[in-house]
């Protein structure tokens, strides 16, 4: 059985009553999936026998007695219809059945007639399920489409299309690279993804495979918004494909793993659940508006109560043996909570050298050597004596693709110098500074760089003070020049600062694409602002002011 903390019923009593009755049945151990399903439909209609049950819990703490009342209230509805179980893990063999269509009685096997009647349960609490909330998890809903499919369907559909054959991990791991700028797919981005995973026969018509990938994908866009939330995607694949319940445990806890250390952290588990959560106030807000809760209350507390449960040692991480062994509700071995102390050992102090390394690395960006080196690169382009704000609109000008290649960069940037100055470059010196700069913004050696990235680079080297220089940042990316700049853009303006900045030992230590990525969060953190909102360029020259980096 689940405990649960002084800590956790206290988060509890801070919540309505309905977030507090979802939070409690995904959470206790000792039920099924359906059982929990038929809980939960009991709670939104206000069954008063639930309730009661409830108000003793939180007054006795008592789980045993909580599941024995559950199980006399289950009892006394027995009869009635529950949802369709969506743990595929036992796969009957049920043909698609289209659904203007109705199966003849004499079709049925004995076998289909055997599983409906009675429904294998599962041998230990499926509590996988229970990080999914069966409103989001269960691919079952009618849309109007021209089938409507059921879990059993399901099974059919992937066969057809190969993820019968794919291991779950296979597919986590191939999303992380693949869909890694990826935060929501429309109905092309899935058919790309699926296919390039997917284990079918090389002579299945894709026009087939499409037909059946837009009745799945159908299926789980649930908001009819005709494009999916990658990880509720993914949490719906991993469900949907083959692989063994130890090998869809492992992919969950890979997909939750997002900077894949082999821990999952607080704060990764809660941001999926975020995620989870907000989808669900979407799907059904007609029920989860009678809690009185946000997505992000919801989702703490549920983290709270599976750390509660899962962390054995308290360490605040949880390692893929504590994950298990949580899904499984068995308790972990000695041996486990040894290999994950050494893990999380290795794990910090491989932090501590790195935030040494981005320590030291950031006070090379205002050191002396950095400063000559700019001053340098300002008279080999000639662009010190060209201000920011006629940079900017000469380059914007005469880049109508928002590409560059070298030549057009070279050519370019010394028209514009003839233009806004006397300095007429030696071409040896000017041809050596653009080489050196084109270089560190062609991070591919694809011959071709973003307008704006380049552009936010050059900025440092033009005339200007720190505001303008920021203020041309901003407007290179946003011609409405409303002065904010997204978390992606931010991303990519401080890659191009530490392409600039940072010297070659530098960059063999630490890219500059990794520190860009860890100063944007920390920016966004310093400014409260969350990671899909918006910065003004008013708070980044207050950073660079602070940090007192080099513009």
């Amino acid at each position: 059985m689940a405990t649960f903390s002084k800590k956790l019923f206290k988060s509890l009593s801070n919540l309505s009553e309905m977030s507090q009755y979802l939070v409690v049945i995904n959470n206790i151990q000792g039920i099924t999936t359906q059982e929990a399903d038929t809980l939960k439909e009991l709670a939104f209609a206000k069954d008063p026998r639930l309730l009661e049950a409830h108000q003793s819990f939180m007054t006795n703490h008592s789980t045993n007695t909580l599941i024995s009342k559950w199980r006399k209230i289950l009892a006394e509805i027995k009869g009635k219809p529950r949802p369709i179980q969506t743990d595929f893990s036992d796969e009957p063999e049920i043909q698609l059945i289209p659904k203007s269509s109705k199966s003849p009685k004499s079709q049925k096997s004995p076998k289909s007639q055997k599983s409906q009647k009675s429904p294998k349960a599962p041998k230990s609490p499926n509590r996988l399920s229970q990080l999914l909330p069966t409103e989001i998890k269960s691919p079952t809903l009618d849309k109007g489409k021209d089938s409507q499919i059921t879990g059993s369907d399901l099974i059919t559909l992937r066969d057809k299309i190969g993820l019968g054959n794919i291991d779950p991990r296979s597919l986590i791991a191939k999303a992380r690279s693949i869909l890694k700028n990826h935060k929501t797919l429309n109905f092309e981005d899935f058919c790309k993804f699926i296919i390039g995973v997917e284990g079918s026969e090389a002579d299945f018509s894709k026009l087939k495979k499409k037909q059946i990938l837009k009745v799945l994908f159908d299926n789980f866009d649930q908001e009819n918004k005709n494009e999916l939330d990658k990880n509720h995607m993914l949490n719906s694949l991993i469900v949907v494909c083959g692989g063994t319940p130890d090998m869809k445990t492992e992919a969950t806890f890979m997909l939750y793993d997002i900077n894949n250390d082999g821990l999952i952290s607080f704060d990764e588990l809660l941001e999926h659940q975020i995620s989870v959560f907000k989808i669900l106030y979407k799907v059904r807000p007609e029920a989860i508006n009678k809690t009185g809760e946000t997505p992000e209350s919801l989702a703490r507390v549920t983290v709270e109560s599976i750390f509660n449960e899962a962390d054995a040692d308290g360490d605040g991480v949880l390692s893929l043996a504590e994950f298990q062994a949580w899904v499984k509700g068995e308790p972990i071995s000695d041996i486990a909570k040894e290999e994950k102390k050494a893990h999380v050992d290795e794990i910090k102090n491989k932090k501590e050298k790195l935030f040494q390394q981005i320590k030291a690395i950031r006070k090379s960006l205002t050191s002396e050597d950095t400063a000559q080196e700019l001053i340098r690169l300002k008279i080999s382009t000639g662009l010190g004596d060209v201000h920011v704000t006629d940079a900017l609109k000469y380059f914007r000008s005469h880049s109508t693709t928002g590409f560059m290649t070298r030549k057009q960069f070279s050519n370019i940037l010394l028209n514009l110098i003839c233009k806004y100055t006397d300095y007429r470059p030696q071409p040896d010196v000017f041809n050596n500074a653009v080489n050196q700069l084109y270089v560190n913004f062609d991070r591919d050696g694809n011959g071709v760089v973003d307008f704006s990235e380049l552009f936010c680079g050059l900025s440092m080297l033009c005339a200007g003070n720190a505001g303008d220089k920021l203020k041309g940042a901003c407007d290179s990316y946003d011609e409405s020049s409303d002065g904010k700049m997204q978390m992606e853009e931010v991303v990519k303006y401080f890659t191009s600062v530490f392409s600039v900045l940072l010297g070659a030992e530098a960059k063999n230590l630490i890219s500059p694409e990794y520190l860009a990525k860890v100063t944007a969060k920390e920016l966004f953190s310093m400014y409260e602002i969350e990671e899909d909102g918006e910065i003004s360029y008013e708070d980044l020259k207050d950073w660079f002011d602070r940090n007192r980096v080099l513009l």
